[in-house]
This record gives structure tokens, C-alpha cells and sequence, in this order.
């Protein structure tokens, strides 16, 4: 079958874009100075609060500032970035940690990073940041390759979580491209297979819904897809 073509008409696609540390295969891995690829996703328990933690963990994997193999085993580490992440976050492994809470604690540890934080403050205080503020920067940030770790509050029950984002998705209408997207890797799910994300973030069509910083939620552990809103993005870029 000859391929066609057609002048006049502007070609129309969805595209993935996703962060360049990452590698796909069997396992996400990533590859590091001398080593060879390592497993970058980090589980999280039943019972523990400690999603902001391990996502922190998968940046300092994919941006090679620890070893992979270092951070599995950080509650037992004496020394390096792995102990000094553990011993910074540790109080809020069952607690759980806010946006800020965890951008004060990462900015202690001198690491080369610039750690930029657009956070809803959710009693609505005069001048607070709002949900819509914080998603157009995950967007900006994701779409320009920078990791960025996302946190939501669910619409249904009212859980927060972290994710981190890795990339978006979107459409392409000729000249034009729309990202409609974010792909995450959420360490409440199991390690993604032949792709770059376990998770992501689904941007509804309703205007009103997206004035307000609403997202859809889908993943292998959602029985239905969850409307959920975005209340902390922070960026994390290398500085050296």
C-alpha cells in the first residue's frame, strides 16, 4: 500500500515526553557514572506515609546525586546522601509531609539542587496560592524536562498523596501542541514495565474543573478513575 499524502491538511497526533535519565524495559531504570542500569521506582507499605520521601529518592536516583542501591537500604545508612535524606525526612515516614515541610528539609542538606515550590494553602487565606496556580506550573515545569514532584488531595476522601511527575502527554495539531497530561511514577503502585510511568494525571474537560486545579487520576490501583486536586508542585533542578 503507497503512503499518501495530503498538503492541505495539518497532521494530528498525541506525544510523550518524558524526563532523558530514565530508560524503559522490563524495569524504569536508570543510568548512572560507570554503573549499569539500576531500578529506579521505590514501593511504598500499607501502613507507612512516607510517598514524599521515596519520591525524593527517585530524584536523587535519576539526577545520579546517590547510588539506587544506597537509597533501598537509606534507614541503614551511616554516611552519604542516602543517611542525610533519612535522617532529614525520618520524622514524617508515618506522618506524613507537606509541601513546604519537605522543601525546608531538602534545602537543609546543601545538595546541588534549586528546589522551586508553588503550594495551595487549603484555608483559603487571602493571596493564598491557588490549585489553578499550581497546576499551570507542573505543567511549565513538566513540559520543559524538570522533575517535579506532585502532591494531591483527593476529591473524594480527602487522602493526600505524592507523586512524582516524569513527563507529560498531550495532542499535536500541526504547528500547535496541547498537554493534556502529566505521567507520573507513584510509589503506591508497582514498578512500571516497558514504560516510563505507573500513574498519571488526566486534565478533565470541563473549564470550570480546570480553573479550579482539578485532575483525573488513573492508575493499575484505581478501581475507577479519581477527580483529585493538585496542592503542592515542587521542581527540583541540578545547580553544578
Amino acid at each position: 500500500m503507497s503512503a499518501q499524502f495530503f498538503k492541505n491538511s495539518a497532521a494530528t497526533y498525541r506525544f510523550q515526553r518524558y524526563h532523558i535519565g530514565l530508560q524503559e524495559g522490563h524495569t524504569l531504570t536508570v543510568k548512572q557514572k560507570r554503573e549499569v542500569p539500576q531500578p529506579v521506582h521505590m514501593l511504598q507499605g500499607d501502613i507507612q506515609s512516607c510517598c514524599g520521601l521515596l519520591c525524593v529518592c527517585m530524584v536523587a536516583s535519576i539526577m545520579s546525586l546517590a547510588k539506587p542501591s544506597a537509597l533501598m537500604h537509606l534507614t541503614r545508612r551511616k554516611y552519604g546522601t542516602a543517611a542525610r535524606l533519612w535522617e532529614a525526612l525520618q520524622p514524617y515516614y508515618y506522618t506524613g509531609v507537606t509541601g513546604p515541610e519537605l522543601k525546608a528539609a531538602i534545602d537543609g542538606l546543601d545538595l546541588p539542587l534549586r528546589l522551586t515550590i508553588r503550594h495551595c494553602n487549603e484555608d483559603k487565606k487571602p493571596h493564598a496560592t491557588s490549585a489553578a496556580t499550581v497546576s499551570e506550573f507542573a505543567v511549565k515545569k513538566l513540559g520543559n524536562g524538570v522533575l517535579t514532584m506532585l502532591a494531591y488531595r483527593s476529591l473524594k476522601d480527602r487522602h493526600a498523596h505524592w507523586q512524582l511527575g516524569t513527563g507529560v502527554s498531550g495532542v499535536t495539531n500541526g504547528k500547535s501542541s496541547q498537554i493534556d497530561t502529566l505521567l507520573t511514577l507513584d510509589p503506591a503502585e508497582a514498578a512500571p514495565h516497558w514504560s516510563h510511568s505507573n500513574s498519571r494525571l488526566r486534565m478533565p474537560d470541563s473549564k470550570a474543573d480546570q480553573r479550579a486545579g482539578h485532575w483525573t487520576m488513573d492508575g493499575p490501583g484505581c478501581y475507577t478513575p479519581e477527580p483529585v486536586r493538585l496542592i503542592s508542585a515542587i521542581a527540583f533542578e541540578r545547580i553544578d
